[in-house]
């Protein structure tokens, strides 16, 4: 199946990662990779804030890439 948007730069969220195992969490993002491979996927705890910042890094670089699509 396609993810809507190929033309716009994606990231999926998988918050709640506090609650789940690691094997658990290595396949749900196995999972989504397979499903939309042109996606960058962050694993975050909202809760604990884990990861938190490196999702906000992803999200000035991906608005960055935008911005230059648009300037061009």
């Amino acid at each position: 199946s396609e993810v809507a948007g190929d033309d716009k730069p994606l990231i999926i969220v998988a918050n709640k990662i506090d609650l789940i195992g690691d094997s658990r969490l290595e396949s749900s993002v196995k999972l989504l990779k397979e499903i939309a491979p042109q996606c960058d996927i962050v694993v975050i705890s909202a809760k604990k804030a884990v990861n938190i910042s490196f999702l906000l890094k992803k999200i000035v670089e991906k608005l960055e890439l935008l911005e230059g699509k648009l300037v061009s």
